[in-house]
């Protein structure tokens, strides 16, 4: 059941909304207003849940809004830390550094914070500490947690066999790549990336399509009767399939015997298994 909002929530929400319709602008603007919305349940007034008021609201999934969430999140722990002379070098934080970043904002902010006062440009600064960051891990060669590794694994498996191959040739192309990638490359890094999970949720959509179209009967066979009407429809086509079965037996049976019949009566007559038999003879 929903639930009215205060005055001042109702005031806040539309501050929010506002700043989520200019942006999708920034995506630090836009997580901000998402994490408020979701910490004060502002979405209760239309929907039960967070995850529902932004796909029904927004058209973002959970796992998206959580995304633009956390950035948010560590773009503000970065310019908390780093003060205010450093504010407008931390807004043009990019979302996909910020994700470079996320692991930890505190030492990020503090190892620009030093640079600047050593007289680096910030700006300069922000892209030195995120290219060095990229690189240790790179470096470090740091493996994921096994149980998400082989979550990751096991979903790969399922993929068709075309999404997979794209996705070597993607993962042996960054293989391949030995200098840091510049903001081009970046930006191709991160397209590509969307291309393939569009392509992989496409092609699940397709499989999942097919699938409901073959549940399709049954949908409707419980929706007439519920479960009775369903097993009464699968014991029909279990009915159908024995007749056909015990049809097709019974021909087969007819033709070989059939085939006994008119071999004897060759035989009777005197032709061989070689010799071409002209059944107007037999017949006759």
């Amino acid at each position: 059941m929903n639930q009215e909002l205060a005055t001042a929530e109702t005031a806040r929400l539309k501050q929010c909304e506002k700043a989520i319709e200019k942006g999708l602008g920034t995506f630090v603007e836009v997580g901000q207003a998402l994490l408020d919305i979701r910490d004060g349940k502002l979405y209760r007034a239309s929907h039960k849940t967070f995850e529902a008021y932004c796909k029904e609201r927004w058209d973002i999934s959970r796992p998206r809004a959580y995304q633009l969430i956390e950035g948010a999140k560590t773009v503000q722990t970065i310019a908390d830390v780093a003060g205010a002379d450093l504010s407008t070098t931390v807004d043009k934080i990019t979302e996909r550094q910020s994700r470079e970043l996320a692991s930890d904002p505190i030492g990020a902010a503090q190892q620009i914070k030093a640079r600047v006062e050593k007289g680096e440009e910030p700006a300069k600064a922000t892209a030195e500490v995120i290219a060095e960051r990229r690189a240790d891990r790179q470096l470090r060669g740091k493996k994921p947690d096994p149980e998400v590794e082989a979550l990751h694994a096991e979903a790969r498996d399922s993929l068709p066999e075309a999404v997979k191959d794209q996705i070597a040739t993607r993962d042996a192309a960054v293989a391949a790549r030995k200098a840091a990638p510049t903001a081009d490359e970046d930006l191709q890094d991160e397209i590509d990336e969307l291309k393939n999970a569009l392509g992989s949720k496409d092609s699940r959509i397709a499989e999942l399509e097919a699938k409901l179209a073959d549940l399709e009967p049954m949908r409707l066979e419980y929706k007439r009767g519920g479960f009775a009407e369903v097993i009464k429809g699968l014991a029909e086509q279990i009915r159908v399939l024995k007749t056909r079965v015990e049809t097709e037996s019974q021909e087969k049976v007819k033709n070989l015997r059939a085939m006994d019949f008119w071999k004897k009566e060759a035989i009777k007559l005197g032709y061989s298994r070689d010799e071409v038999i002209d059944l107007g003879a037999i017949n006759g």
